[in-house]
């Protein structure tokens, strides 16, 4: 029963990352459509050029709060005591800390490299949360 209970849980909240990182996806693109950051090296006039754009403020919020379901979601599989799950789990949340930081380094030195490092951790946890539902899924229906 408790197996189960877990299993529900990460279940809605890996459904619901899947869609906040849907969401996450389309702020980036539109960040990366309609923003123009300003030229220059300067870190602290870079960060501002973030916050005064909604799609970057958005985006930069968004991935705030998807870290924290990531973590979540780590605390989760580890309460579900099922050791594919908690690998996934915890493979899934380092992907999302690799985009946290490829986006940081990102805004800060408009180095292209660190926008490819952001989009990199974006995909491989999207496809791991995506195997996550599956095997929580394939696991309660098989209980």
């Amino acid at each position: 029963m408790q197996q189960t209970t877990s299993f529900r849980k990460l279940i809605t909240l890996t459904s619901a990352m899947l869609g906040l990182l849907s969401a996450e996806f389309l702020l980036g693109m539109l960040s990366n459509l309609y923003v123009e950051f300003p030229t220059t090296t300067d870190q602290q006039t870079l960060m501002d050029a973030t916050w005064k754009h909604w799609q970057t403020a958005s985006h930069a919020i968004l991935g705030i709060l998807i870290v924290l379901i990531g973590l979540w979601l780590v605390i989760l599989s580890i309460k579900a005591k099922v050791r594919s799950v908690t690998v996934i789990s915890v493979l899934a949340f380092l992907s999302l800390v690799l985009a946290a930081v490829g986006g940081d380094r990102f805004v800060r030195t408009q180095h292209n490299v660190w926008s490819l490092t952001m989009a990199v951790g974006f995909i491989v946890a999207m496809g791991l949360y995506g195997r996550l539902l599956a095997l929580v899924q394939s696991a309660t229906n098989g209980s």
